[in-house]
């Protein structure tokens, strides 16, 4: 195990805290809400439910890339074994445990 300072501990709290993730989040539940008004609007169903689909690949590619290119990341890896993307992920019930 590395040694965890509290240089390390400050800087993967900066990432726990990251505005990526909390965007991440609220775009999630904003597109259930839309997916829940679909067809009511100027798309149909089956055109809002394929829009919704990429829209989230969308949000979920971008939050990898912030995350993928965050300077603390190394720091959040040391503490919590993996990275910032799969933790929020993994607590969303996104990724499943093996």
């Amino acid at each position: 195990m590395s040694l965890i300072t509290e240089a390390i501990k400050e800087k993967a709290a900066i990432c726990k805290r990251c505005i990526v993730q909390r965007m991440r989040g609220s775009a999630g539940q904003y597109l259930d809400d839309k997916l829940k008004m679909a067809g009511r609007g100027v798309f149909d169903r089956d055109t809002a439910k394929m829009m919704n689909k990429f829209s989230r690949i969308v949000v979920e590619n971008a939050a990898k890339v912030a995350c993928n290119t965050c300077p603390n990341r190394k720091y959040f890896e040391k503490i919590y074994g993996m990275s910032p993307y799969e933790y929020y992920a993994k607590n969303r019930g996104r990724i499943k445990n093996n």
